[in-house]
Formats: C-alpha cells, sequence, structure tokens
C-alpha cells in the first residue's frame, strides 16, 4: 500500500502542468520548454518578429530570380498559435499516458513550425504571373520551304512551372522562416518530333491541290482545321496513316465551335460541311502522285467538283476512312495549307534524284 502510495505520488508530482510546455519542445528551432504559453508567445515574438516583417520569398529558376515580399502576399505570423501548439504537446490521456509522454518528448525534442497565415488568392496570382513568364509550349521540329529549299526548323523542349509542388516548397519555407531561396519546380516537356528525324527528307513526293474559292463559311472553316491539323505529321515507313484516327475526330470536334447543327429526330447533329471529304481527297491527290499503297478509300456517289474524276476520298467518322501506307523505306512529311484559293497537301520524303522541291 505504501509503495502504491508512493508511486502515485510520484506519477502526480511528474504529470506536465496544463499551463507549462513540456521539457524539450521547440519551435523553429527555438527552445519553449518549461514556459507558460504566454512567455513563449512573447519569447517568438522577440526572436522572429522583425525577420517575419521584412522578410521575403526568392525563387529562382536557372538565372531568373523573383523576389516577393512577405507584405505583397498578405503573409503573417501567428506567435500566439505557434505557442498553443507548444503547449498541447503531450498533454492528452491519463495521468500516467501524460507522463510516458512527457518523457518521450524529452527525448525526441519535436520542433514545431511557426504558424503563419497568407492570402493564397494572392500567392496562386503570383506563381501564375511567373508561370507566364517561364511556360514555353514544347514544338516539333518542322519543315519550311525558304526560296525554294527545304530548311528544317528545329524542335522547341517546353517548360511548365508546376505550381501546386511550387506553393508547397514555399509553404513549408514559410512555416520555417527559411529565408533561403526556393527553387522552383518547372517541369520539362520534350517534343515527339526532332531534327534528326527530319533531317533526310529533300522534296516532295507528291501535291495535291483542290479549289476553295466557292466553299461556305463552314466548309471553309472546316478545310482551315483540317489544314492545321494535317500540316507536321509524321509517318514513319510501313506505318498506316488514317485519316479520321488522325484527324476526323478532331476535326468534328472543331466544327462544333462554330454551331451550325441541323436537328434530325429532334437531336442536334453537326451540318455536313463537306470540307473533311474534300480535304481528305486533297490527301488522296498527293497519296496518288507519291505512288504509296493505299489501304482504304471510298468514293462519292457523286463526283465531286473540286477533283477530277476517280481522284476522290469520301470520308465519314464511324463509316467511311481513307488510309494509306508509307511504302517507302524513308519517313514522309505532310505539309498543308491553304494559299491562293486552293488547298494544297504535299507528302514531303526522299526524292532519289534529290530534288528539293
Amino acid at each position: 500500500m505504501l509503495i502504491l502510495t508512493a508511486l502515485t505520488g510520484l506519477v502526480l508530482a511528474m504529470t506536465p502542468r496544463e499551463n507549462i510546455i513540456s521539457p524539450g519542445v521547440s519551435v523553429n528551432g527555438q527552445y519553449v520548454g518549461r514556459l507558460t504559453g504566454l512567455e513563449a508567445s512573447e519569447l517568438l515574438r522577440r526572436r522572429f518578429n522583425e525577420n517575419s516583417k521584412t522578410g521575403n520569398i526568392q525563387l529562382l529558376n536557372g538565372r531568373e530570380k523573383w523576389v516577393i515580399p512577405y507584405d505583397d502576399l498578405g503573409i503573417r505570423y501567428n506567435f500566439s498559435a505557434a505557442a498553443e501548439d507548444a503547449l498541447r504537446i503531450g498533454k492528452k490521456g491519463s495521468a500516467i499516458q501524460k507522463v510516458i509522454g512527457m518523457v518521450k518528448i524529452y527525448f525526441t525534442r519535436p520542433d514545431l513550425a511557426l504558424s503563419y497565415e497568407v492570402d493564397n488568392d494572392k500567392l496562386e496570382q503570383t506563381l501564375v504571373a511567373i508561370g507566364s513568364q517561364i511556360d514555353i509550349a514544347a514544338q516539333d521540329a518542322s519543315i519550311c520551304i525558304y526560296y525554294g529549299r527545304i530548311k528544317i526548323l528545329p524542335a522547341v523542349t517546353g517548360r511548365t512551372l508546376n505550381i501546386n509542388s511550387t506553393r508547397k516548397k514555399i509553404e513549408n519555407a514559410l512555416s520555417r522562416l527559411d529565408s533561403n531561396p526556393i527553387i522552383l519546380d518547372v517541369e520539362t516537356h520534350v517534343p515527339e518530333l526532332t531534327s534528326d528525324q527530319l533531317k533526310n527528307i529533300n522534296g516532295s513526293l507528291g501535291i495535291g491541290m483542290t479549289d476553295v474559292s466557292t466553299a461556305s463559311r463552314l466548309r471553309f472553316e472546316t478545310l482551315k482545321s483540317a489544314v492545321t491539323l494535317l500540316n507536321g505529321i509524321f509517318i514513319e515507313p510501313g506505318k498506316e496513316f488514317s485519316f479520321n484516327s488522325t484527324v476526323g475526330h478532331k476535326l468534328r470536334e472543331l466544327i462544333y465551335h462554330y454551331g451550325t447543327v441541323v436537328q434530325k429526330n429532334g437531336k442536334p447533329v453537326l451540318a455536313n460541311s463537306g470540307g473533311a471529304s474534300q480535304a481528305a481527297s486533297t490527301l488522296y491527290q498527293a497519296v496518288l502522285q507519291s505512288e504509296l499503297r493505299v489501304t482504304e478509300r471510298f468514293t462519292h456517289k457523286v463526283s465531286p467538283v473540286y477533283v477530277p474524276p476517280e481522284q476522290d476520298a469520301a470520308v465519314a467518322m464511324g463509316k467511311l476512312d481513307f488510309k494509306f501506307e508509307n511504302s517507302t523505306k524513308n519517313p514522309i512529311y505532310i505539309m498543308a495549307e491553304i494559299k491562293d484559293d486552293k488547298m494544297i497537301v504535299k507528302l514531303m520524303g526522299v526524292r532519289k534524284d534529290n530534288q528539293t522541291l
């Protein structure tokens, strides 16, 4: 009985007081153990207040640097809240659990982060603004004709600021009042097509050309979109090109942008502009000249006026497709444009006669 009484008294004597921070606790490297919450708050204020008022965030990306004062982000440190967090450590559970917790705290020496407030809208706006200066879209290598000769434009590696991970880095630095520069998280995007893949292309294998001067607004917009989607396509030797898979579904999405629909059974459907089939037919002309193997093609019931007979290719999503194979031993690069009221498609490749255009 005497021993039990002695042990009980020892536990009570060792039980941490509710208004005193447990021994071993620090806040941002500042020891606050055995202090009251008020004493800890004042100590933290004296230690860190000047830095919290005049501090700034330095962000680095290579040689690029941005310095953002705390005031610009509405950053305010709450020393009272940090002291209260320290005060709560080891105060849960029974008396015995508190004693065990106090011993553990003494040996583990927990170091808490400072409590702070930040205007999240201002932080987001700041990071978006920095991102607009950093972000570069990846660009594939491409081919252009310069004074009658082929010129290869090099690829551009893209980069994007990862705002979420950068924000976490900033928040971590703020919680420690860390003034060291923060390296921005910038993701790189490697282009799919490089100059090396295009270096052997030396001329045009075939050209397709159709008239667009009398095209309706919807047909013309469809053809413009088709040109954008076709231009720059790279086809490896032995690979099959599908108009619907490569261009058709994207073209259909773009047509919706112009809002031209008709009602069928009470449901809106796209009006048939005919532009997709004209684009496919223009491409087919170039394929014929290039003597490539056609693997799938459908003709119109009535021959269209924009191509000579037997040079058309009808397409319809889910029904009719135009496909051909790069049956050469070298890659093929598609160039497409609308110029002088003509849609022009060129299949660029390796010519045996080394003709440049």
